[in-house]
């Protein structure tokens, strides 16, 4: 989790900021863990003394304040986070970086895997915003190497793509001269757009890292990995989608939310909407719709292109079979079940099964407890014929 400019390490109890760093103690962290875990909240001091202190309701002591002037102290000028909110208590204000807005926890959940584990998989629908959460996560590393991996399927052209965007000769494995260069700085690898990395790369990756506790790849796509944490982008919810565009746009509010709310259906899914929810607005004319959801893009860097080429691409690595199994998912306007879905396309449990588990790899389907929910999305897709947004 960032503050200000330091990266805090919960586990260690540890502020880093560069070279720099300051150990909390236990009661320090425990109180700044308090605050992180409600931002912009303001918690008041006796469910502080009561929750963190663990003394009995009621009780009357200076702890509270004491503690958060030594937090402030070894913050420095970051200090200013933490406020106080006279007569009730204190409020941690974590200001959302590069128009990230609404990722506080999925962030902080993403960060905690980075602490742990060697390899992080971020995976989602495209244009959920996979890459702008790579670049914010790779800013807190020492070094970092940004590595395109649309073309890497194996390990030999993962090594290879390893190798031309670390500017090092190529080899089996990792590059030569890799140990040299990552040293002990703290390093990050994002593999961007890796959708087409196989269980055997994926692995190969893992082992390759061993003997280097320092390395940390970060591989974003569209499909589940096989190795390493596998964690989920969810769509952006409508309320931050509403900030997102007020931020960007800075215009009044009729417009800004008329915008952000054709954001949010772009994010999760629907780009005929865009068009569709402007025209509704007798008073606004179509082209300031288009100009504030093109700032609202660009902040996410994504768009209807990028969304409809990345659709195409899946369906086309389906089977048959499975095509048939999602056109039939997609006549399905409510929640259906398996059993639904098998009577409806006609095929075996089996293979209905499969085309499902192809479906909730690449996070077209969510999972409602027996029922399943294909993405607006995929029903566009399917439902235009598989061509792209109106225009």
């Amino acid at each position: 989790m960032d503050i200000g400019s330091w990266r805090w390490i919960p586990s260690s109890r540890l502020l880093k900021r560069g070279s720099e760093q300051v150990e909390l103690t236990r009661r320090e962290a425990d109180l700044l863990g308090y605050l992180a875990d409600r931002p912009g909240r303001v918690v008041d001091t006796a469910e502080l003394l009561q929750e963190v202190w663990r003394v009995p309701t009621g009780s009357v002591s200076r702890a509270v304040a004491h503690t958060v002037c030594r937090l402030r102290r070894k913050l420095g000028e970051d200090g200013a986070a933490i406020m106080s909110v006279y007569g009730k208590g204190y409020r941690l204000e974590l200001s959302d970086a590069d128009g990230l807005v609404g990722r506080g926890a999925l962030m902080r959940r993403l960060q905690s895997a980075l602490d742990s584990q060697p390899v992080l998989g971020l995976y989602g629908i495209v244009g959920v915003g996979k890459s702008a959460i790579a670049r914010q996560l790779q800013s807190g590393f020492e070094q970092a190497w940004w590595v395109p991996a649309g073309a890497v399927d194996t390990e030999e052209t993962l090594a290879t793509a390893l190798a031309t965007h670390m500017g090092l000769p190529p080899a089996r494995g990792l590059p030569t001269g890799f140990a040299t260069t990552v040293a002990s700085l703290a390093t990050v690898l994002v593999l961007d757009g890796a959708n087409r990395l196989s269980p055997r790369a994926w692995n190969a990756l893992a082992l390759w890292l061993e003997d280097h506790p320092s390395v940390r790849v970060i591989v974003t796509s569209r499909v589940q990995g096989a190795a390493g944490v596998a964690i989920r982008v969810p769509s952006l919810e409508t309320q931050d989608g509403l900030r997102l565009l007020a931020g960007v746009a800075g215009r009044e509010q009729g417009v800004g939310e008329v915008a952000s709310k054709a954001l949010v259906e772009l994010v999760d899914g629907v780009p005929a909407a865009l068009i569709a929810l402007g025209r509704q607005l007798r008073s606004m004319p179509l082209d300031s719709v288009r100009v504030h959801l093109r700032a609202g893009l660009q902040a996410l860097g994504t768009g209807p292109g990028s969304i409809h080429a990345g659709m195409v691409d899946e369906w086309r690595c389906l089977e048959p079979d499975q095509q048939r199994v999602v056109r039939a998912a997609a006549s399905f306007a409510a929640p259906f079940t398996m059993a639904q879905l098998r009577r409806e396309v006609g095929l075996s449990s089996e293979q209905v099964l499969w085309a499902l588990q192809a479906m909730l790899k690449r996070g077209w389907v969510e999972t409602l407890g027996p029922r399943y929910r294909l993405l607006r999305l995929v029903r566009l897709f399917v439902a235009r014929g598989l061509r792209g947004p109106a225009a």
